[in-house]
């Protein structure tokens, strides 16, 4: 059994770790934020380490403390006919847990917004949520010859420390956190996991009485959609598609005052709008003309 040391957040009353994680749902969780998270740093660290002539490494993780593990970690490495390749990978247990993927796992520097994000013309990638039946599961690659493969994780100057989000299902709803790792040597398959964090609770649905508050209009919509909070309401409110993926980036209301969400570019059809607050979420369908 791997020792840790809770961060002072893990040691609050629930009571108070309830209101302070439920309130930072209405901004993003942030790569390496501890404050109203259940923070673990492990000690040792999960050390993998995989170098040429040694069984395949491995090791796993239980972010929430439930008895199942979570995330497997590991580091191999394979010979080809002319080429050797060190691997390090992250395997999803189950489909309760995800993380934000594109072609390969994303990585996130301190202080990022654990978001996902859809392609722009001229810059980035689909970035998504995705469970084990989705998630590519490669780290880093390096193949004797060709060095680093261009991976989020990977880095020609080692050590390189990057955040992994991820979520795990609570009932109907999600608790979203980090796991940091800290990649020590390409060549040989070395890196490192030595904390984490995740919400104590997830975000409940806001009473439908709340929720009705909240104006959403035009419907069917245009090019915009605007959304209308109640007098003082704060929240972020995301754009999906009927498979739960964000199309739009998302936009934050405060002070009550109304936002508009650019829907140009965007194909007609149905869209879902997932509103979060301070009190808890709610989803509007939402017709694109």
């Amino acid at each position: 059994m791997r020792r840790f040391y809770p961060s002072a957040s893990l040691l609050l009353p629930l009571c108070l770790l309830a209101v302070s994680a439920t309130a930072q749902t209405s901004t993003p969780v942030l790569a390496g934020q501890t404050a109203g998270l259940q923070h673990v740093v492990l000690s040792p660290a999960l050390d993998i380490h995989r170098p040429s002539g040694s069984p395949n490494d491995r090791d796993s993780l239980d972010v929430d403390q439930d008895g199942r593990t979570d995330l497997v970690f590991e580091a191999s490495y394979s010979v080809g006919t002319r080429y050797s390749t060190s691997t390090t990978r992250v395997y999803l247990s189950h489909m309760d847990v995800e993380i934000i993927s594109e072609i390969y796992p994303s990585a996130f520097g301190a202080g990022q917004p654990l978001v996902e994000a859809t392609f722009q013309p001229g810059y980035g990638v689909n970035r998504f949520w995705s469970n084990r039946t989705q998630a590519s599961t490669t780290l880093t690659a390096h193949t004797g010859g060709f060095g680093p493969h261009a991976t989020p994780f990977a880095t020609y100057t080692p050590p390189n420390t990057k955040y992994l989000a991820l979520r795990m299902r609570a009932g109907n709803a999600w608790r979203y956190g980090w796991v940091r790792l800290t990649m020590l040597d390409l060549f040989s398959s070395h890196f490192q996991v030595d904390a984490y964090a995740l919400q104590a609770v997830p975000l409940a649905a806001l009473p439908a009485q709340q929720a009705a508050a909240w104006q959403v209009y035009p419907v069917p919509a245009g090019e915009q959609l605007t959304i209308q909070p109640p007098a003082g309401g704060a929240a972020r409110a995301t754009l999906l598609d009927n498979l739960g993926r964000a199309v739009a980036a998302p936009v934050e209301l405060a002070g009550g005052r109304p936002a508009q969400l650019p829907l140009s570019g965007l194909p007609a059809g149905l869209y879902l709008l997932r509103v979060e607050t301070p009190q808890g979420s709610f989803t509007r369908r939402v017709q694109k003309q």
